[in-house]
């Protein structure tokens, strides 16, 4: 992730721009990771309430291909709703299925590890 942040620039509002700059398994990683930090931190309503919003469907496709469908599941329905009210069951079907991410993740980043760094 440091070395993503390093290319946004101070204010980072040209974040969204340099993410689908990158190749698709560095997007992937940056969406899901950017998702997962968002949700845990205060649940669906922050990240769409919040400029990482635009990351979601990157995410969506992101735990697609990292291997976990029912991640990409919860996050297109979450998409299609996009309604508070919604969020609070998809909030517990999201933290139910985050603990298999990480080890998903590092697979992924394994199999992809030639696109990641400079």
């Amino acid at each position: 992730m440091s070395w993503t942040w390093n290319k946004f620039d101070e204010d980072w509002k040209n974040q969204y721009e340099v993410i689908k700059s990158l190749p698709k398994p560095c997007q992937d990683v940056y969406a899901c990771c950017t998702v997962v930090d968002k949700i845990n931190n205060g649940g669906l309503n922050q990240l769409f309430f919040n400029s990482t919003g635009q990351l979601a469907r990157m995410a969506q496709d992101g735990f697609l291909a990292i291997g976990n469908a029912n991640l990409s599941r919860i996050m297109k329905v979450a998409i299609e709703v996009f309604n508070e009210n919604f969020f609070d069951k998809l909030d517990d079907d999201f933290s139910f299925q985050e603990p298999k991410f990480d080890s998903l993740l590092e697979t992924y980043i394994r199999i992809n590890v030639s696109v990641f760094g400079d």
